[in-house]
């Protein structure tokens, strides 16, 4: 299958998720003050030319004309474990394109090397794994210091799911938030706007 044509089909698949999260009121944020885009172009100063982002949410506050706050997201549809390289550049991205008023999301379809997971977990990078369009694994920008406490099953769940590429669980949705998990995405995206 052409990689191209893969990879703009997983896209889409997100980009529905996205649409009917905000269609549906699950997005904790109003429909009417949200822009929903695939394949948005960026301008970066630091190129001199645009960056393309996969998916891009941009949130307005009522009358204003630029965007408060940017959803970021950078899908990956891998045979394999996604590198630290990816995740370095997708950060690299964020950062030329709005500096601090952005949330980074990854979807994966696969799992991420060791690496890779340490890199979006120190820089705060969500990252949520669509496993054959049933199951979703989400874990969301945790905090750089690790839980004191043992993980409970759902935290370990989320970790075999993002670590191990032919994990399978019981649950349809785990999601974590630093010692938080979650099963519904609407209190997952209060965590992440907040």
């Amino acid at each position: 299958m052409n990689t191209t044509f893969k990879g703009d089909t997983f896209e889409k698949q997100v980009h529905e998720l996205f649409e009917k999260q905000i269609q549906s009121g699950q997005f904790i944020l109003i429909a009417d003050r949200l822009e929903l885009f695939w394949k948005k172009k960026y301008f970066s100063r630091d190129r001199g030319r645009d960056i393309v982002v996969d998916i891009a949410v941009e949130c307005y506050r009522k009358g204003a004309a630029k965007p408060y706050l940017f959803v970021l997201v950078e899908c990956k549809d891998y045979g394999k474990a996604v590198p630290v390289d990816d995740i370095e550049e997708f950060y690299g991205k964020i950062a030329q394109i709005t500096g601090a008023n952005v949330k980074g999301l990854l979807f994966i379809t696969s799992g991420l090397q060791e690496a890779a997971f340490n890199y979006a977990f120190s820089k705060g990078i969500g990252v949520v794994r669509l496993k054959n369009g049933e199951q979703e694994w989400l874990l969301e920008r945790l905090s750089a210091d690790p839980p004191a406490h043992i993980p409970s099953a759902n935290q370990v769940n989320v970790f075999n799911a993002l670590l191990q590429e032919h994990f399978v669980s019981p649950m349809p949705l785990a999601a974590m938030y630093g010692s938080k998990t979650f099963s519904d995405f609407a209190p997952l995206f209060r965590e992440i706007i907040s």
